[in-house]
């Protein structure tokens, strides 16, 4: 039969390039402890950031951050704004929400000095529209 397996999530700092990661996947006797099959696989992610749509502009610098990332982007409606910033391997390590006047440019400052180096993505959903960027910490 088929079988799924979830595996616990873990720090962003481990794994800086999904693509450089690799499962090893055992089939064992729960009786004997014997290994009838192992094989090795590449860990896929869902989506590169290219193949992400991006609605609106947004802008994050300093790339690679440190201590405090700055993000600016324009709101296009006026309805509760989320920005998530999860790690590579999906893990969320940020959540906001809020409530942006229309046909403004927003700065935010987040403060990035509890996150680990690595590699991360920025996401934006305000109603309809969705924009993500990916951006590094680094300390």
């Amino acid at each position: 039969g088929v079988h799924s397996y979830t595996f616990n999530p873990i720090p962003a700092s481990f794994v800086d390039d999904v693509n450089k990661a690799h499962a090893i996947v055992m089939i064992v006797n729960s009786e004997t402890g014997e290994i009838l099959n192992a094989q090795i696989a590449s860990i896929q992610s869902d989506a590169s950031i290219a193949e992400m749509n991006n609605d609106f502009e947004l802008n994050l610098y300093p790339n690679p951050a440190s201590e405090k990332l700055l993000v600016s982007f324009d709101v296009l409606v006026e309805q509760n704004t989320i920005i998530t910033i999860t790690d590579v391997l999906g893990n969320e390590v940020m959540h906001l929400k809020n409530t942006f006047p229309m046909n403004e440019t927003q700065h935010l400052e987040l403060d990035t000095s509890t996150l680990s180096s690595g590699v991360y993505i920025l996401s934006m959903r305000s109603g309809k529209y969705t924009s993500n960027q990916k951006f590094s910490i680094s300390h």
